[in-house]
């Protein structure tokens, strides 16, 4: 499993919140075959999308079967630190974890992460969703 930077999540918590920001993630198998020794296989990737700009950003799977759930993560992180581009923290993060059974993301850690990824440092009340 990836680990992601605490040096990147302080950066990241440090970004402006932007009430009229609203992402969409989640972790999706690609339509395409990478060829590899082991044989071909369909890589995956973590992918966000703003629903007020439009941006989106992807970030494939480091090697075969490492998509866990940090690559959502690190994808979300790495999108609001885009240079240039986004430089910002969405207020709303809506995150899809109905993926195919043989994938290892987990629910919980990942809703425990975005929420705190997604919630203010002002100490404003959180528009992070809910787990359900």
């Amino acid at each position: 499993m990836g680990e992601v930077s605490s040096l990147r999540v302080g950066r990241f918590m440090r970004l402006p919140r932007r009430s009229d920001e609203r992402w969409q993630g989640r972790i999706v198998r690609l339509p395409s075959w990478v060829d590899e020794p082991d044989g071909p296989f369909r890589p995956w990737a973590a992918v966000w999308v703003s629903r007020s700009t439009g941006l989106a950003h992807m970030k494939l799977e480091a090697g075969r079967g490492l998509h866990h759930w940090t690559l959502l993560l690190d994808a979300l992180i790495e999108f609001g630190l885009k240079r240039g581009l986004v430089e910002c923290r969405p207020a709303v993060l809506e995150v899809a974890l109905a993926l195919e059974a043989s994938s290892p993301v987990a629910g919980r850690p990942v809703r425990r992460a975005l929420q705190a990824l997604s919630s203010p440092t002002d100490g404003s009340r959180s528009s992070a969703p809910q787990g359900r």
